[in-house]
Formats: C-alpha cells, sequence, structure tokens
C-alpha cells in the first residue's frame, strides 16, 4: 500500500478519504473545470479495491505499486501475462442482490497490452456479459451488457465501467488480457511473459443502476459504504424570492436509465417540510423507458400550481433556468425557450436544497453541478436567454 498524512486516533480506526462535511469537487480529465460532487449512499463489495494478491490469478504476474494511479500516488497494479497458453485473467468477486442489476468499475491504462476485457462468470446470465476496450482510446465493443462506457481520466487512465444482472448474491468479476478489441468472450493464446497494462480502484456496486465515484477499500470484508452527500441551506427566507425569482443551473448531464422513476431535484426550494407540498423544484424527471427531459414546476399547498418541461435529453453539459412569478413562468435550456406558463401562485419557501427535492429524499443528482444561483426577480425572457446560452 502506500502511506498517507498522520492520522490521529483514539478508539476509532484511522482512515484516510474525505472528511465529513467536506465538498467533494469532480474535475474534467485536465484537472480543470470542478464541478460539486453530490451522491446516493453506495458500497464496494469487492474486500481489496486495490491490492489484488489475494484474489485468484490465472495465467498472469501481479507488481503492486507499479506506477502513480488516478489518485496521484504509486499504487496502481501491474498485471502481466505469463507464457502459458489459455485465458489470462485476474478474478474479483463482490456481494450483490440476486435478480437484480450491478454496476462495476475498474481504471485502466496501457502498458505493453493494449486491449483489456472485462467478462463475468458466477452469477451471471446467459449469455454472459463482456467488454474489450482499447486502452489506447477508450473505444470499446461490449456484448450482453446492461450498460457500458468508459470516461477518460487522463494521464492514459481510463475508467471502464458499466452494469450487468446477476441470478446470483455473489458475482464474478474478471479482468483479462486480450490480443483485439474484437475478441471473443474469454479468448486464449500464448502469452510473452513481459505484456501487461496497469490497474486499479476495482468496484461492484449491488442494486445499482448506474455506477457511483470510487469507494476505496483496503481490507472490510462486509464492503465499504459511502454514506450519501446532502447540500442545504436552512432559514434562507431572505435569499429566496418569495413572490418573484430565478433559478439556474449549470449541470455536466449523464442519462440515467432508470424506468419510470421519479424527479430528480438539481436545485430545490422548500419550506422545511420532508415533502413536495409547498416547492419550487428545478430538475430531471427519469421517464419511463429510459429517456430523460429537463422538468421543473411549483406546488402551492399540495396543489401543483406550475409544470414545465422539455424533450428527452443526451449526455452533455446544460444550463437550465426556471423563473417564475404569479401566473408568470418560464423555462429556459441552452439559449431557448422550452416551455411557458400564465397560470399559477408561488408558496411561501425557506429552504435551498441542492441535488436533491426534500431533506430525507433518497433520489439524489449524482452528476457534476458545475454552478447554480438564485435571483430575487423574475429576470426577462431576454436575460434567460443569455443566461443559458453555452
Amino acid at each position: 500500500m502506500v502511506s498517507t498524512d498522520y492520522l490521529e486516533s483514539t478508539s476509532v480506526t484511522g482512515k484516510a478519504g474525505v472528511l465529513v462535511d467536506l465538498p467533494r469537487i469532480n474535475y474534467d480529465a485536465n484537472g480543470e473545470n470542478g464541478s460539486l460532487l453530490l451522491e446516493p449512499s453506495r458500497k464496494n463489495s469487492i474486500q481489496y479495491s486495490e491490492y489484488y494478491a489475494g484474489y485468484p490469478q490465472t495465467r498472469i504476474a501481479l507488481t503492486n505499486n507499479a506506477i502513480t494511479s488516478p489518485e496521484g500516488v504509486d499504487n496502481a497494479t501491474k498485471m502481466v501475462e505469463t507464457t502459458d497458453n489459455g485465458l489470462h485473467f485476474l478474478a474479483l468477486t463482490g456481494d450483490v442482490t440476486s435478480s437484480a442489476n450491478a454496476a462495476f468499475s475498474i481504471f485502466a491504462k496501457q502498458g505493453e497490452n493494449q486491449f483489456l476485457q472485462v467478462l463475468f462468470g458466477t452469477g451471471q446470465t446467459s449469455p454472459q456479459a463482456y467488454a474489450n476496450i482499447d486502452l489506447s482510446n477508450g473505444t470499446y465493443n461490449d456484448y450482453n451488457m446492461v450498460s457500458f462506457d468508459t470516461e477518460n481520466y487522463g494521464n492514459g487512465w481510463y475508467r471502464i465501467f458499466g452494469v450487468v444482472n446477476s441470478l446470483a448474491t455473489s458475482l464474478g468479476f474478471y479482468i483479462a488480457s486480450v490480443q483485439s478489441k474484437t475478441a471473443a468472450r474469454a479468448a486464449t493464446y500464448t502469452g510473452d511473459g513481459t505484456s501487461g497494462f496497469y490497474i486499479y480502484g476495482a468496484q461492484l456496486e449491488a442494486s445499482a443502476t448506474y455506477p457511483s465515484s470510487y469507494i476505496p477499500n483496503h481490507g472490510e470484508s462486509g464492503g465499504v459504504t459511502r454514506a450519501a452527500d446532502s447540500c442545504s441551506v436552512t432559514g434562507a427566507s431572505d435569499v429566496i424570492g418569495q413572490t418573484e425569482g430565478t433559478i439556474f443551473a449549470e449541470v455536466d448531464w449523464n442519462v440515467k436509465p432508470e424506468s419510470g422513476s421519479p424527479v430528480i431535484g438539481i436545485v430545490t426550494l422548500n419550506n422545511g417540510a420532508n415533502n413536495l407540498q409547498n416547492c419550487i423544484l428545478l430538475g430531471i424527471e427519469r421517464q419511463s423507458g429510459g429517456t430523460n427531459r429537463v422538468y421543473c414546476f411549483i406546488i402551492n399547498s399540495n396543489v401543483t400550481q406550475s409544470e414545465l418541461f422539455g424533450s428527452s435529453i443526451t449526455d452533455g453539459v446544460y444550463k437550465i433556468a426556471f423563473a417564475y412569478k404569479a401566473n408568470d413562468f418560464a423555462l429556459y435550456v441552452n439559449g431557448s425557450q422550452i416551455a411557458t406558463d400564465t397560470s399559477g401562485s408561488v408558496p411561501a419557501l425557506s429552504e435551498v436544497l441542492l441535488c436533491k427535492r426534500f431533506g430525507t429524499d433518497t433520489f439524489i443528482q449524482s452528476d457534476g453541478t458545475k454552478q447554480v444561483a438564485l435571483f430575487n426577480e423574475r429576470l426577462s425572457n431576454a436575460e434567460l436567454a443569455t443566461l443559458t446560452t453555452l
């Protein structure tokens, strides 16, 4: 493993990582364009997510602390093929939920070997899922996955992630060397004894329809659980436009595949109650069938006053503004007017929440919230168009 800053503790176990009440900022591959990261509670059930010596290794050799990982320290592992003929792979396992989706991820970087395969065995449906990734550019071919993608983390590193369906409570997650992006599942070949690639940060999340950010596990047999993030301000009546106002947000959105799920709040003005009986919400609706759309509404005394939404959206950056005033509502997205309404009242509000709808909400907006602003006046339509132009 690697050393960390000194952690003083008495009766509790010291753990390195993000401290309580410290915002998590997510940056792009260039280390720029930071955005607030707020996520629901998740658990990484792989017991050793960075140190793989205890896992079954077939026709491979592992070298620990071989190169600098995306964490910025020398704790990535090199996986090298042996000279044997057969499938060259590392076998990881984690606890999942039977007959449910599970999210997986791992970071990888090209070495002498250009192609990596992730495949699933124990607990998998048939035909079994797998994907081949070209580590020179992050492109891939995937087969029988619920969803799959890669993300460039810079310095040659890619995060490989996706969702599979499991029929058992334990899922085999295998990392293998292959010789092409079109290789068959569990393809065999004779290795040269020197070629390999680098891996770091394996993760398996039960009952998850998309992968969350990496949760290190350094030996917890039951998995490591990250608590849900939360960001809100109470007693904020003086900064909320009580009779008129505008909510603005810029988000880097990744479409969520959940079918028939509710609206996710990006910015919500509420009255402190754990419900939606008095609120103004700017968010995203995950529609049945897997499409997403910008969705905003105002509810006063448990009666919907205005409900505005746009057409389906894809992955990307969106600037959204929702302007409100009695009988005068407008929704703008990326410089264009999406919808208006000329009937409805505005409730009294005292709380600002980011990435959720109310205090105990579990449907948290997990993508990058790049910026948020509140105005205590209803901006003009021309101002809304200018504010949301990319």
